[in-house]
């Protein structure tokens, strides 16, 4: 063999090696990246009227949701954490992950508003709301009107990088079979009775595929 043909043959496999080797390029960071938890009572100013086809009603009164956080204190709940060695539900890491929103994120990216005993709130399947409050305040502001009056009787083209649409992936993250009570998870089946689309919005109903889009933090939901 020629000496080029050696040098060659014998730099491919470092070649290969360092691409191999080569980290993934990170997702591409959006403003809510930075946003923060402002919780269901925040996001109820907007969200509950007609014209956005009462989210935050059928969300309280239509999905078990709400009450994830409560469920903890039944009697049921104190069996199955007294089975595991869990004195109290309520105060577990493993119980809050799925059962309150926003467990375990940082205090400095949780507002005020935020009330963590009401459950799998919005954030959960939706990601933080701040930037998206934000952004509805201004565009309102902008029509002269408070955030609700301004949406109530137009289309809203909201960006894909302001909130987040839930995927099977994120309900998968906590409707799986780490829970002590799981229950076979059949998301087509489960998805029509907790989904709540607002008909004034231009872009995909409320549940996205699951394959390609972002998944929520593990943090509740």
């Amino acid at each position: 063999m020629k000496p080029l043909a050696c040098l060659i043959a014998a730099a491919l496999p470092c070649l290969a090696l360092a691409f191999a080797q080569e980290p993934a390029p990170a997702p591409k960071k959006t403003p809510q990246d930075d946003a923060s938890y402002i919780g269901a009572v925040s996001c109820r100013s907007c969200h509950r009227s007609k014209a956005k086809g009462e989210q935050y009603v059928h969300w309280s009164t239509k999905t078990p949701h709400p009450n994830a956080y409560d469920t903890l204190a039944s009697e049921k709940s104190k069996e199955v954490a007294a089975k595991l060695g869990v004195a109290d539900p309520q105060k577990d890491p493993a119980c809050l992950r799925c059962h309150a929103t926003a467990f375990g994120v940082d205090a400095k990216k949780i507002e005020k508003s935020f009330k963590p005993e009401m459950g799998v709130q919005c954030e959960s399947c939706h990601g933080p709301g701040s930037y998206h409050k934000e952004q509805r305040l201004k565009a309102a502001a902008a029509k002269g009107a408070d955030a609700a009056q301004a949406a109530s009787n137009t289309t809203l083209d909201i960006p894909k990088d302001e909130i987040r649409l839930p995927t099977e992936a994120v309900c998968r993250s906590c409707h799986n079979q780490d829970s002590p009570t799981y229950k076979p998870y059949e998301h087509k089946e489960f998805l029509p009775k907790v989904a709540h689309p607002n008909p004034q919005r231009k872009r995909a109903a409320e549940a996205a595929p699951a394959d390609g889009a972002p998944q929520a933090p593990k943090t509740g939901g």
